[in-house]
């Protein structure tokens, strides 16, 4: 079923802005659907070719442990919450698991100050398979940590 490719993390499915959604390659195929503006893909280049009317963002990583994904969060983050105001925005990876959902929590931990299990959770509900690599866990509890002591 074509629902099950893309799941709500944030917002309500009636919007027109605001909506934060995750999944793999096959949720681009909803994009109509869900009245998504903005596209952030967490894959190496893909054969995905947006419209023109589409804000896009491309952040080349490798699904391994041993990549550093830290280095995009900042980006990705300000990308998410710009986009966010105007439109529904998706973010995706190959299968929707690791790194759009990396992606995702590096977002909640910078703005909504959560923490990386909290938000974890929170995604969870919608998409029950997610979950970012063991490495990049770990990035996302030192980001959590850099964040908080940013707010002091």
């Amino acid at each position: 079923m074509l629902e099950e490719r893309i799941a709500l993390v944030m917002g309500s499915d009636n919007q027109e802005k605001g909506n934060l959604y995750v999944g793999g390659y096959d949720s681009l195929k909803m994009i109509p659907q869900k009245r998504i503006g903005a596209v952030l893909s967490a894959v190496w280049a893909g054969n995905f070719k947006p419209d023109e009317n589409l804000k896009y963002l491309l952040i080349e990583a490798d699904d391994s442990p041993s990549y550093d994904m830290s280095k995009h969060f900042e980006k990705a983050v300000k990308f998410i919450h710009e986009s966010l105001q105007t439109t529904n925005v998706l973010v995706h990876c190959a299968a929707g698991i690791s790194r759009s959902v990396c992606l995702i929590i590096a977002y909640m931990i910078k703005i909504h100050k959560m923490k990386p299990q909290e938000a974890l959770t929170i995604i969870r509900k919608t998409r029950p398979w997610a979950g970012p690599n063991e490495g990049f866990t770990e990035q996302l509890e030192k980001y959590y940590k850099e964040v908080m002591q940013e707010k002091q």
